[in-house]
């Protein structure tokens, strides 16, 4: 069986989890309200994976986050705002995740 290394405590994944708790959502609203999935919130919460630079983005925005702070905190996550196309297909531009695994 493969172990699962567990991303670093400080992530955005926690400050997710500690805001939509303090907010009383569930992960089912969250997810529901972002265009994702539980799957991916809850792994994020349980430092198993990274959100997708997308869905960082649009979780944050469901939880009122306005744009100013939504942008600080993903450099603060280590999400870094790009300058070209992240997505090709739509044109917009967006934030990559930076690795912080060790």
């Amino acid at each position: 069986m493969a172990h699962i290394s567990k991303i670093t405590k400080n992530d955005l994944g926690e400050y997710v989890k500690n805001l939509r708790n303090q907010k009383g959502v569930t992960l089912i609203q969250l997810a529901a309200k972002a265009g994702c999935s539980t799957s991916s919130i809850n792994m994020a919460e349980n430092h198993l994976r990274n959100l997708r630079s997308d869905t960082a983005e649009n979780v944050l925005r469901a939880l009122g986050i306005k744009k100013a702070e939504r942008n600080r905190l993903l450099k603060e996550y280590g999400y870094e705002k790009e300058g070209k196309d992240v997505c090709n297909v739509s044109g917009r531009k967006g934030f990559s995740k930076t690795s912080s695994r060790r």
